[in-house]
């Protein structure tokens, strides 16, 4: 396997245009066209971040670690992250990762919005994307034209999974929603709430506001707090108790996220309710 330490790459090593005839029929497509494609096997210690004037796909085989940009992506076996041209970012593992990067340029891409880092889970690419990676390995001679058709096939497959997981994560966020309305009184913190629903924080927090409008802390609270002007209407029960049964530890927490979204402290709205 050949092997390029990143840690160390200063330069992007382009295919050569000789894997490409110059006839009509056998150019480089301007609708597709890989410009390098490598293969790392190791740890990814240097945090140092680069960026290029090209897409570049990442895609992991094997190993676990973190891509970094102006969000954090979880890299984790059959992930693969599409790069728009000039975004900084670096990728970091403790662990022996296997990864495969795909420099592309084309028409094909500029449909893509070029300021954001694309993520899926796209196990159906793993067949392609090494079938990809070992055509530039055997040295077959003028295998251009089979290396655009690999990487249109991939890009199609990750556009595919970007979709599906785009409806995935609504799903998923509705069961979250759910989730809120019957457990609003288990004392739960958001990173906890996003680990139980499997994303990352940073994701989760992203996703639950672009869906719902604003903030999983919020969306909670509302909720809480709902309740707890329920039970002041209907009950006897002390502050500190209502502030427990909707699931705050704190009272004084509780006081002050109640009168953050009432207007009034929980006291006056209880005092209002006789």
């Amino acid at each position: 396997m050949t092997s390029v330490n990143r840690d160390n790459f200063s330069s992007y090593p382009r295919l050569s245009q000789g894997l490409w005839r110059q006839d009509s029929l056998s150019q480089r497509s301007k609708g597709l066209t890989p410009l390098y494609i490598q293969r790392y096997v190791g740890p990814r210690n240097n945090r140092q971040p680069t960026s290029h004037d090209f897409w570049e796909m990442t895609y992991v085989f094997r190993g676990r670690g973190q891509f970094e940009c102006d969000q954090t992506c979880v890299l984790r076996p059959q992930v693969a992250t599409l790069v728009p041209p000039h975004m900084d970012h670096y990728e970091f593992s403790t662990e022996q990762m296997d990864t495969v990067w795909i420099g592309l340029e084309g028409n094909r891409l500029r449909d893509l919005n070029p300021k954001t880092l694309l993520v899926a889970k796209c196990p159906e690419l793993e067949p392609t994307i090494e079938q990809l990676w070992l055509a530039t390995e055997r040295h077959l001679g003028q295998v251009g034209p089979e290396l655009d058709a690999l990487a249109g096939l991939t890009i199609s497959q990750f556009i595919r999974h970007l979709k599906e997981d785009k409806e995935c994560t609504s799903a998923c966020i509705d069961q979250v929603i759910e989730w809120m309305h019957k457990h609003f009184d288990q004392p739960v913190t958001i990173a906890n709430l996003a680990f139980k629903f499997g994303y990352s924080e940073g994701y989760f927090y992203r996703a639950f506001k672009r869906q719902t409008g604003t903030t999983p802390t919020s969306y909670l609270a509302s909720i809480r707090i709902r309740h707890a002007i329920h039970a002041m209407r209907h009950t006897t029960l002390t502050v500190n108790r209502i502030a427990r049964l909707v699931g705050y530890e704190d009272p004084l927490y509780f006081r002050r996220v109640f009168k953050k979204i009432v207007g009034q402290s929980p006291t006056q709205t209880k005092a209002s309710r006789k």
